[in-house]
């Protein structure tokens, strides 16, 4: 079914094929679509203009984890293509206890008429 808002949190960096989940999940969306990711941009505001791809050792054949680094622009063009317009992007910090205060984004977009 749809709803009027769907939110994507933190997921896509995790996936192998986070493009084809964002799709999925926008069509669950019938007016409004937000995603919040690592904002990719360092500490210094270098920009970083392509998603970058990390992968952690594999222990086993099975055991796969992605790490992917969008920037907002990289979503908002894709979006686009599903017929979404990017009204904003918010960036924020969140604190944690593993690592230096995380920095986010949340870009979030309108379903096109």
């Amino acid at each position: 079914g749809q709803f009027d808002v769907v939110v994507a949190g933190c997921i896509l960096l995790h996936l192998v094929d986070p493009f084809g989940a964002l799709m999925k999940i926008a069509r669950h969306a019938a007016h409004t679509l937000i995603v919040t990711e690592i904002d990719p941009y360092d500490y210094v505001g270098q920009p970083v203009l392509l998603p970058n791809f990390h992968r952690t050792k594999r222990r086993s054949p099975e055991d796969f984890m992605s790490w992917w680094q969008f920037p907002p622009e990289c979503i908002s063009m894709f979006l686009d293509v599903m017929g979404f317009d990017t009204e904003r992007v918010e960036r924020f910090t969140m604190p944690s206890p593993r690592w230096k205060d995380g920095r986010f984004y949340s870009l979030v977009a309108k379903r096109r008429n």
